[in-house]
């Protein structure tokens, strides 16, 4: 796991592009801590390494254009909201 990877969140199936790792480590495979790291994701939350799942190491053009930074928590809930109920 390295910054710039769609990761998905275990427990909830959530996802998130890692914009950053604990005391600024490249990936999870450089760190002595590894599982254990704080890795923080664009949406502004941050979660322990073994409760992520790397999803792709590269993102899609069609992914990309659904990058977006700098959302509120509330305006990151609705955009996500509406873009799951975009599939059915």
């Amino acid at each position: 796991m390295k910054v710039g990877d769609l990761v998905k969140v275990i427990y909830d199936g959530s996802t998130g592009l890692v914009i950053g790792i604990e005391q600024g480590v490249k990936s999870i495979e450089e760190c002595d801590f590894g599982d254990t790291a704080w890795v923080y994701l664009h949406t502004g939350e941050s979660f322990r390494a073994d409760k992520l799942e790397v999803i792709s190491t590269a993102l899609t053009d069609e992914q990309l254009d659904n990058v977006v930074g700098g959302m509120s928590p509330q305006k990151f809930s609705n955009w996500r909201a509406e873009k799951l109920n975009e599939g059915q």
